[in-house]
């Protein structure tokens, strides 16, 4: 089995990571399911507000194929609130926020906010991916009476 590089500090560990964020927000506003899945190991798992659980990048794909085919994502923001590395991972908590636009005539766009647990995996190419990625979506506002 290959050697994984250990991350060379937790400072290059984030700005790697908030890159790799600033690519998947870009992939989502296209609404390109290939490229924000490939920002996914192989083996991920990943927990999605309302759907079942992915495991495996094909899943992965599918799920955000499904998810762009029924709405645009408008304004995603990735917010990183906290980073701790340790080896070839790292554990990164944050916020996210966006419009969900469905693409149906007359539809109103959906803010939706909430907050993430992810854990990356430093590649042996130096990358790093998300190995495991658990996402809350905020209770909804009451509505006005």
């Amino acid at each position: 089995a290959a050697t994984v590089p250990v991350a060379a500090d937790p400072q290059a560990a984030r700005q790697a990571i908030d890159s790799v964020l600033r690519r998947l927000a870009d992939a989502m506003t296209r609404g390109d399911a290939k490229a924000a899945a490939s920002m996914y190991t192989t083996d991920a798992i990943a927990a999605f507000p309302g759907a079942p659980l992915f495991t495996g990048a094909d899943s992965i794909t599918k799920a955000f194929e499904g998810d762009f085919a029924a709405m645009s994502i408008q304004n995603p923001n990735l917010h990183t609130d906290g980073l701790v590395t340790a080896g070839n991972l790292a554990v990164e908590n944050g916020t996210w926020s966006w419009v969900a636009q469905p693409k149906q005539a007359g539809s109103k766009g959906d803010p939706q906010s909430g907050h993430y647990l992810t854990v990356w995996q430093h590649q042996a190419d130096g990358t790093w991916k998300i190995f495991r990625d658990y996402v809350v979506q905020d209770p909804a506002a009451p509505k006005a009476k």
